[in-house]
């Protein structure tokens, strides 16, 4: 009699597939970002099909950067009995050897789609054979890509749903080295409640932790992740100026040897990278009642509402992706739009704290909504805000142009992120990218 199949979760397989291949990005320098926001439990399928498929999905993606970053992140959407999942993986940095995106292409069986004359964008799709997920790849100038797998599979929850859980903005402070990961994980925090602060290091949380006066509220969790800079020994002087019982945990790559060490000596918890949403639900249940609220003083944002808000309006999908991506890891919580008429309508509706313009789009063009946002701040029907334009022909004239529609700044395209980030705090002061 055959066995009735179990239902497993999408999200914790696509992090066993990311922490099977974190190891080599690693090695070669490249940064990591990886979120889901996946319903649990209840898929239908063979899982191991689909983490092979993933894997050798990531795995390309670091493949096609010498340097630079790579960031994950999976939704879900549940519909009649099925869940349509869409896993989006982005890059951007140092191109790597020539011939790397021929290779991987042949890797996914993605095929290149034919493109108009003059058009510097590379397209590709195809399914994947081990799942039968549709893929598509794109990628501008060799610089920035994105390529997205989108599978529909059986789903029926067994039993209940798990309850929500809530770290009623209990603190949680997140050390990383690489300041975007940093960034992306305490959104990841924030989303469950937690009031979070990031830093670069543990000599400079623990300076902090030193300042703190008596009664302070201290955090209840805090999150270190391995590297050069931020080991066991260094989070365990942490460990012993917090109160019980708060918790102290090093993410560590397979293979580290802090695995090999004992949670005792160590007086810390190791945990593999990258964390699944399950893994930040379960110690985020396992907070103690007795937890401290969040710090009082405030000069960061803390909590998901508090993130500055990025307006990111482009008719290509790939910038679209790029640029709400690379605003998430400078700590700002990423709209999108596609065109001008939509960005007019979600600045009207919901003021952002900065807009991210691409300048050539079809119909109104950059330049004609930017002179369009202004006139609506001067008439007092949306407060000021200030505009960023983004542009693969960025030169004199087209900066001209820009000063004149009253456009703040102007960056090429592609974007990268500390260009990105010294112009947004130029523009917005000590609010980007700050712990």
């Amino acid at each position: 009699m055959a066995v009735a199949e179990k239902g497993f979760d999408f999200a914790e397989v696509l992090a066993d597939a990311a922490r099977k291949m974190l190891s080599a990005g690693r090695q070669k320098g490249l940064g990591f970002a990886f979120d889901t926001c996946m319903p649990s439990g209840g898929v239908r399928g063979d899982p191991l099909d689909l983490q092979c498929g993933l894997y050798r999905l990531l795995h390309g993606a670091q493949d096609l950067l010498a340097k630079g970053f790579v960031s994950c992140h999976a939704h879900g959407r549940l519909g009649p009995r099925r869940l349509q999942a869409t896993v989006v993986v982005a890059g951007a940095g140092v191109p790597a050897a020539p011939g790397a995106t021929d290779e991987v292409l042949a890797r996914l069986a993605l095929k290149r789609m034919r493109l108009a004359e003059g058009e510097r964008l590379v397209r590709a799709r195809g399914r994947c054979p081990r799942t039968g997920a549709e893929i598509s790849f794109s990628a501008l100038g060799g610089e920035a890509f994105v390529i997205k797998f989108r599978h529909t599979l059986p789903f029926e929850r067994e039993g209940q749903e798990p309850p929500a859980v809530d770290a009623r903005q209990a603190g949680a402070w997140v050390i990383d080295a690489d300041e975007a990961a940093g960034h992306v994980l305490a959104r990841r925090l924030q989303r469950l409640g937690w009031a979070t602060r990031t830093f670069p290091s543990p000599g400079q949380a623990l300076a902090r932790l030193r300042l703190l006066p008596p009664g302070h509220p201290r955090p209840a969790l805090v999150i270190g992740i391995e590297s050069t800079s931020v080991d066991a020994a260094s989070l365990c002087q942490l460990v012993a100026l917090l109160p019980q019982p708060s918790r102290c945990v090093l993410g560590v790559v397979a293979g580290s040897a802090s695995l090999c060490q004992s949670r005792e000596r160590l007086g810390v918890e190791t945990h593999l990278l990258p964390f699944s949403a399950a893994d930040l639900a379960w110690l985020t249940a396992g907070l103690s009642p007795s937890a401290c609220t969040a710090e009082c003083s405030r000069p960061a944002p803390l909590l998901l509402h508090e993130r500055p808000q990025m307006l990111v309006v482009d008719d290509d999908e790939t910038n679209r992706v790029v640029g709400a991506g690379l605003a998430e890891t400078l700590g700002f919580e990423a709209r999108v739009v596609a065109d001008a008429r939509q960005a007019l309508d979600a600045c009207l509706k919901a003021p952002p704290d900065i807009v991210l313009m691409d300048l050539r789009m079809p119909g109104v063009d950059g330049l004609t909504a930017a002179r369009r946002l202004r006139e609506l701040q001067r008439c007092g029907q949306t407060p000021p805000f200030p505009i960023l334009a983004a542009s693969a022909h960025a030169g004199p004239e087209t900066w001209r142009d820009c000063r004149e529609a009253g456009i703040d700044g102007c960056l090429p395209k592609p974007l990268f992120k500390e260009a990105l980030k010294a112009e947004c705090r130029r523009l917005l002061g000590q609010r980007v990218a700050h712990g």
